[in-house]
């Protein structure tokens, strides 16, 4: 009996020291808050049907520069062009929706055109103004940044002019924003 009791002390103070570890490699680190406040970071959180890993290794596929930064049964956390997100294996509870979604600021047509070929060409469902849902439900917004510029012109018509050109698309078109703010008068720098 002797020879057993100082095992189950080593078998406990095992099980401490493993309940003492940090978190699991897919559990996001918090950055130290920054002066003068509590918050130490806001990441996006997205609940999937059990399949957040195949998402995650999809979106990080379409984003040069993205990684998963681990996995695990329950979940993980990957970066999107310098966006962590955590993910969540939850189950069929909940449901994305397009009252949350990823807005993409893209150089130019070109970068839009691979994003929105890759989501719709990939199961992906096309909405309007630039919208589109992927095979796992989540919603994008896939913009160039010339429809930023467009619309921070101080002149309300203009912007009106590229808005409304906006409202009739599916994917943004860069030419198509660029000529709608151009009938109005003026071309951009």
């Amino acid at each position: 009996m002797a020879t057993k009791r100082p095992a189950k002390k080593t078998a406990r103070k095992a099980v401490a020291k493993k309940t003492k570890a940090s978190p699991p490699s897919f559990v996001a680190k918090a950055k130290p808050a920054p002066a003068g406040s509590s918050v130490r970071s806001i990441t996006p959180f997205l609940w999937f049907d059990n399949n957040c890993e195949a998402a995650a290794r999809y979106y990080v596929g379409l984003f040069p520069g993205s990684r998963v930064d681990g996995m695990g049964p329950m979940g993980g956390t990957f970066t999107l062009a310098g966006q962590k997100v955590m993910a969540l294996n939850g189950g069929p509870m909940y449901k994305h929706s397009p009252a949350f979604s990823f807005f993409v600021v893209c150089k130019d047509q070109k970068e839009v055109d691979r994003l929105w070929n890759a989501l719709e060409g990939d199961g992906g469902t096309p909405s309007r103004c630039g919208w589109i849902d992927d095979k796992f439900g989540l919603t994008w917004q896939i913009v160039p940044e010339a429809f930023l510029r467009l619309t921070s012109d101080p002149d309300p018509k203009k912007v009106g002019a590229v808005f409304q050109a906006m409202m009739g698309m599916v994917k943004l078109d860069v030419k198509g924003l660029q000529a709608a703010y151009d009938r109005v008068g003026g071309k951009t720098k």
